[in-house]
């Protein structure tokens, strides 16, 4: 069943379009919270979209399996 090689088209869509309605809602409530922290902050909207960018960019790079070592095991091997 997880195996993508094995799935129709029609599963393969499915996954696809829901992968795409978690982007769009994830994308919008991002947007909002980094208008929200522009405005508190005094900082441009577009200075602190770059921070968030950069900021979403690195966490795959976050040594993770140093401070979740349990909770990592299975994904990350140091």
């Amino acid at each position: 069943m997880l195996n993508p090689e094995n799935w129709s088209l029609f599963q393969g869509l499915a996954v696809f379009g829901l992968c795409a309605l978690v982007i769009a809602i994830a994308g919008t409530r991002i947007t909002r919270i980094v208008d929200q922290l522009a405005d508190r902050t005094g900082i441009g909207e577009a200075a602190a979209g770059a921070v968030l960018s950069v900021v979403t960019r690195l966490i795959p790079y976050l040594p993770l399996h140093r401070i979740l070592p349990t909770a990592t095991d299975r994904f990350i091997t140091p």
